[in-house]
């Protein structure tokens, strides 16, 4: 009993951290825009929103903040599925806040397909 009792905040501490930090795909989206903001973020706008399994401030974009020190090759392939008209699928990692006043997805991994 007394072992069972010990190991509820660990269950706990388990159970808050992962509901606390969601993740999830974009579905397959065709780019239409891909900029870079400054020196702060690359932007990549799909033709329809991006799925939002955060629940992000907006879902219009998603972001590769220029401090990931893969955004070179990120935005490599998101630049390759642009150019070759190919589907961009997306996994995110939570939420960032924006210039334009929202929070937009952050980009972890990026995938080109049909």
């Amino acid at each position: 009993m007394i072992n069972i009792i010990k190991r509820i905040p660990l269950l706990l501490l388990c159970l808050s951290s992962t509901s606390l930090y969601a993740n999830g795909s974009s579905g397959w989206r065709t780019i239409k825009q891909v900029q870079i903001e400054g020196a702060s973020y690359v932007v990549i706008h799909p033709t329809t929103a991006w799925d939002n399994p955060d629940s992000c401030g907006t879902g219009a974009y998603a972001i590769i903040p220029l401090t990931d020190n893969t955004s070179d090759k990120k935005l490599s392939v998101a630049l390759t599925a642009y150019m070759s008209g190919k589907k961009l699928g997306l996994w995110f990692t939570g939420c960032k806040q924006t210039p334009w006043g929202v929070t937009a997805p952050i980009i972890y991994t990026l995938s080109v397909g049909d």
